[in-house]
């Protein structure tokens, strides 16, 4: 029996700090990479799709990858 927990992100890196809290997810349901980004200051959250060989760097740089082009990008307020 496969459990809701299976499916769940699973964090595999976070910092904070200055009011940023920056978080490399997992998501073992389709394979995929996100880096979240809360920002307390501007009560602003977001979530960048990223691939496998650039997931630790948008994790360092996220607002480099937030400014890209990425249709995948969702830009959502707190």
């Amino acid at each position: 029996m496969t459990t809701t927990a299976a499916f769940l992100p699973r964090e595999l890196d976070a910092r904070s700090g200055d009011g940023l809290d920056i978080r490399l997810l997992w998501h073992p349901s389709d394979d995929a990479l996100t880096v979240t980004v809360a920002d307390a200051r501007t009560e602003e959250f977001f979530v960048i799709p990223v691939a496998r060989e650039h997931a630790y760097d948008a994790f360092r740089h996220p607002f480099a990858y937030a400014a890209a082009p990425r249709p995948q990008s969702t830009l959502m307020a707190a």
